[in-house]
């Protein structure tokens, strides 16, 4: 009865290419070898039969690859509990999941939470559903992009599976490109296929399969296939597809990594070559620049020399279209400091081959600017560039010595890369970090890969004051001496790099910064310089001195604040002391254990709770944050808010007056949350609007007693008003719509919280119907919107402290955008601002509608608001490669890539954590009973435990040093030291008390720069 079957795959094999060929088999009960089908040849080099378990044949795979196969949601054959430990036992290395769920009454979203609970944790490759190719809405690829988007972005995939019966190879082909085009950055598997029913027979299947092969194996997105071929003569006739047994041939690909056993077949055990490609723009220096310059093109006679010549690629030329769009008033705020270079289209190239990974940077489509050996560098060379120095975001620094890439003459200056969206940035920081090396300490031999991890620096943000003065270093309040005009601005640098750039002050006398600079995730560092410039037109700016200061001898964690001397160096060794600069800083060391250290850790409560106790017992305002990364990266914040707001409310006294009060754990929480969330969102509302009034320094003021003006220059200025009010209100507006998922549901849960306790039959009409819009806009408007209009600087708007008479425009915006907010068209309570009233009346039901649209959660939201489906596609691509790739890293070494999409280290904020703990224990005034609480007792023993357990692993690595470097380690932290150049503030303001014999910029317990006391 097989004959008919055998002579089929005969010739099938005639006609084979080794590669992507497979066989599905189903024939439980015969004696049929299908080894019969493996020549050896590598045309048949893989199967699957349905089930999680080898066919019990005579010959089990046939010496093939087998690949399992969780057909249902929990079969009687296949149990859903067994799928882990059978793939385990057998050690196959890929998972297929679902047959046909879209005809079978799974829904996308049922398919979907059941994927993530039991097919992701599994640390093999992975197929999504098996999926028909009904054009029906709701079946087919309909159904499988409804999956993906209910997956959130958790779904780890590495192929989409897809069937198809029809009636010719034209209808197949289109169904397999259309499925291309739908999901580009995704790689297809074909587990079945065949002609449905065809008219001529046998010879239309052979025929159909002879046009499908080569057009399947030269589809590189095809990764294997599996044709359709029934074993038995009756029922290749019927084309029964739930018949007893299928054929389907030759699934060999060095990319696939499919075989059951590893190392049995090296064709299918082999890992690809795999590549990753973006569009970026580059900082190019002008001297490497030059460089660059394509010849000119050789025109023919009589050719117009007005036309263009396309590019290599053959796409329409557009000069904006591989160009990272950014709003036109942050390019017009870049100052004469980035004149030593420019920004260049580029395209980044990644990738990895023979342990080795290689970036090349393309400029202009085709000249190849640079390759970086991205597995030669640290993660500390991979880091996120400070926007002050180009006056943009989302740029990433790659900072790497010579020997470390290839390129151009200038192949030891930083790399910048400027990306679309923070999304991409993101997953290009985590996809290039995953192939460095990360900074880890005692290696070998030590089954987490090492002993600990080491970060340097620290996202908590230090409100800083800049300011400079040149008077009597020892007064606390300076005195300024004669005035001098100077355009001035700062430069950061650490380890003679340059890291940060303050905004350059045009001023007489004494210049004012107020501005901030965090930098993370740093290498290992000894010298922080802040040099003063002065900027001279047409010529260039003269350094009128700098400040240098050992970071050795900072405390870690701690705050010091005081008046540094900026010298002046001279012909003297000593240098001139020209004046000071008040600063603030903050030196950030952690020692990271293993994330399973830390088990146990916050565990037993709500994070809220936590935060609760951390700023009121322990008076640890600064750790919020850290605990609010650990709950996102735990995917439990939103309901632990909801969790505290559902409490707040039903504790609140009846009056409304008193509900979400500011200063609570509840309010602190969702303002963290809308500006972790909102950056984006709030970029987008009055970004632009707010650097265009800032540079065109409107000046607004309709008080008559601080202007002194003349009743129609007030006038004028209200009519000023009315006009930014509406720019400001219309661009809010137009993108209501864009406001994340993440702020809409906590927005929504506020308003049916307030609309269920303050019900209209306990409340006037008109009051009741106000109140729940009212408690939405006092958290998206009074502490969100409004103080990013009225402190842009603090919200990454504007560069820098805005001018005093644009701070009061700003001001009268935000007072109006907040009474519109408050649904309040009533006049306002100054007289002068009587002018807004007609404004706010027609605006009111505008709101309204807003704060319905920021208050409605969109179902099915997966990517952010910038990025589509192509760049949620290539981020998943990236996620999968790197959940993959990190089953087969050491522990400590997976848990240095940073989580996307928020780019979150959770044993690193676990480690800020406990040390600040530690510390608040060591400062605790001991007669509180702070500690009397049974949480709090549990958590400070359990960080104690940390503290221990991370002294007893840098002893054990100190033990393995040669004496000199022991020496180092383990010396006295009170031993005398050599006194050193760094000029010490006069006057500081610390934190946290200090000892009084020490100097100001000195640690009380100091520590080797290249080592850190744990916490």
């Amino acid at each position: 009865m097989f004959s008919s079957a055998i002579a089929l795959v005969a010739l099938f094999a005639t006609a084979a290419q080794a590669g992507k060929r497979g066989l599905c088999w189903t024939y439980y009960d015969s004696t049929l070898d299908p080894g019969l089908f493996n020549n050896g040849d590598g045309e048949v080099v893989a199967i699957y039969d349905y089930e999680t378990y080898a066919p019990p044949s005579t010959n089990g795979a046939g010496g093939l690859g087998f690949i399992g196969m969780q057909r249902c949601t929990d079969c009687t054959s296949s149990p859903i509990a067994d799928l882990a430990s059978r793939q385990a036992a057998q050690g196959w290395a890929t998972v297929f999941t679902l047959n046909e769920p879209d005809v079978n009454g799974i829904s996308p979203s049922d398919a979907a939470s059941w994927y993530i609970q039991y097919i992701n944790p599994l640390s093999i490759k992975k197929a999504l559903p098996a999926v028909t190719s009904s054009a029906t809405s709701g079946q087919g690829l309909s159904w499988l992009s409804e999956m993906i988007s209910a997956c959130n972005g958790q779904c780890y995939y590495d192929y989409i599976n897809l069937h198809w019966y029809g009636p010719d190879f034209a209808t197949f082909q289109s169904y397999v490109e259309s499925a291309h085009t739908q999901f580009p950055n995704s790689q297809i598997v074909i587990t079945e296929f065949a002609l449905q029913n065809p008219s001529g027979g046998q010879a239309a299947q052979v025929s159909f399969f002879q046009q499908a092969f080569p057009f399947l194996d030269g589809a590189s997105y095809v990764q294997l296939y599996f044709p359709f071929v029934a074993t038995s003569p009756s029922l290749f006739q019927a084309n029964d597809a739930a018949g007893a047994s299928s054929l389907e041939f030759g699934m060999t690909s060095s990319k696939s990594s499919m075989s059951a056993i590893p190392g049995k077949r090296t064709a299918l055990t082999a890992e690809p070559p795999r590549e990753y490609l973006v569009s970026v723009e580059l900082y190019v220096p002008n001297a490497a620049g030059s460089a660059l310059r394509k010849p000119p093109v050789p025109r023919r006679k009589g050719e117009n020399k007005k036309s263009t010549t396309p590019p290599i690629s053959g796409r329409p030329w557009d000069e904006n279209q591989k160009k990272v769009k950014e709003k036109p008033s942050w390019m017009s705020l870049a100052r004469s400091s980035t004149r030593a270079g420019s920004w260049r289209p580029a395209t980044c190239k990644l990738s990895d081959e023979d342990n080795r990974c290689l970036c090349n940077i393309y400029v202009d489509e085709t000249i190849l600017y640079q390759t970086v050996y991205v597995h030669a560098l640290n993660h500390t060379d991979i880091r996120q560039a400070d926007s002050s120095l180009f006056l943009r975001k989302n740029c990433l620094g790659i900072y790497s010595a010579g020997g470390q890439r290839w390129g151009s003459p200038h192949a030891t200056d930083p790399l910048y890369l400027h990306f679309s969206d923070t999304n991409a940035c993101n997953t290009w920081l985590a996809l290039l970090r995953s192939y460095a090396k990360p900074e880890l300490y005692g290696r070998q031999p030590n089954p987490d890969g090492g002993l600990y991890r080491r970060n340097l620096g620290s996202p908590r943000q230090l409100s800083e004051s800049i300011s400079n003065t040149t008077a009597n270093p020892d007064s606390d309040t300076r005195q300024e001496g004669d005035p001098v005009d100077m355009d001035v601005f700062c430069e950061i640098n650490l380890n003679n790099t340059l890291c940060g750039r303050s905004t350059l002050k045009k001023c007489i006398g004494s210049p004012d910064w107020h501005e901030g600079f965090t930098l993370t995730d740093l290498p290992p560092f000894d010298t922080l310089e802040v040099i003063v410039w002065n900027e001279k037109r047409l010529l260039k700016p003269i350094n009128l001195g700098s400040i240098r200061i050992s970071l050795g001898n900072f405390r870690r964690g701690e705050v010091v604040e005081g008046w540094f001397p900026v010298i002046h160096a001279g012909p003297t060794a000593g240098g001139i002391q020209v004046g000071d600069i008040r600063m603030k800083m903050r030196v950030d060391e952690d020692i990271i254990l293993p994330y399973s250290a830390y088990s146990g850790l916050l565990q037993a409560r709500n994070i809220l709770d936590w935060m609760d106790d951390f700023e009121h017992k322990l008076h640890l305002r600064s750790i919020s944050s850290e605990l609010m990364y650990v709950a996102i990266a735990k995917n439990v914040l939103l309901d632990q808010v909801f969790e505290l707001a559902d409490r707040e409310v039903d504790g609140t006294p009846r009056s409304h007056n008193t509900l979400f009060r500011g200063n609570t754990i509840l309010t602190k929480t969702i303002e963290l949350c809308m500006a972790f969330y909102g950056k984006a969102f709030l970029e987008a509302s009055i970004g632009s609007s707010i650097r265009r009034l800032c540079s065109e320094k409107i000046a607004i003021e309709v008080d008559p007693a601080r202007s002194g003006k003349s009743t129609k220059d007030t006038e004028r200025d209200v009519e000023l008003l009315i006009y930014w009010c509406k720019e400001f209100w219309n661009q809010i507006y137009a993108v209501r719509n864009e406001c994340p998922n993440e702020m809409r549901k906590l927005f929504e849960h506020v308003r049916k919280l307030v609309e269920k306790r303050y019900s209209r039959n306990n409340m006037p009409e008109e009051q009741s119907w106000d109140l729940p819009w009212q408690s939405v806009s006092a958290f998206c408007f009074l502490r969100f919107i409004v103080p990013a209009i009225l402190h842009p600087h603090l919200f990454g708007l504007y560069p820098g402290l805005p001018t005093m008479p644009v701070q009061r425009s700003l001001t009268l915006i935000a007072k109006v955008i907040q009474s519109l907010a408050n649904l309040n068209a009533s006049v306002q309570k100054e007289d002068f601002m009587r002018g807004v009233k007609a404004f706010l009346k027609e605006s009111v039901p505008a709101m309204v509608k807003y704060i319905q649209a920021v208050s409605t959660p969109v179902v099915g939201d997966t990517h952010g608001l910038q990025s589509g489906p192509a760049h949620t596609h290539a981020r998943l691509n990236v996620v999968n490669s790197l959940h993959q790739r990190g089953a087969t890293m050491p522990a400590l070494e997976r848990e240095a890539i940073p989580l996307l999409p928020h780019v979150l280290d959770i044993p690193r904020h676990l480690a800020v954590i406990s040390s600040a703990v530690i510390r608040s224990v060591r400062f605790a005034d001991h007669k509180q009973k702070m500690f009397d609480d049974p949480h709090l007792k549990e958590l400070r023993l359990k960080c104690f435990e940390l503290e221990e357990q991370a002294l007893s692993r840098v002893n054990q690595l100190a033990s393995r040093m040669p004496s000199v470097q022991r020496d180092v380690l383990t010396s006295s932290d009170d031993s005398p030291r050599e006194p050193d150049s760094t000029p010490l503030p006069s006057s500081p303001r610390t934190c946290l008390q200090l000892e009084v014999a020490r100097p100001s910029t000195a640690s009380c317990n100091s520590t080797p720069s290249g080592m850190t006391q744990p916490m």
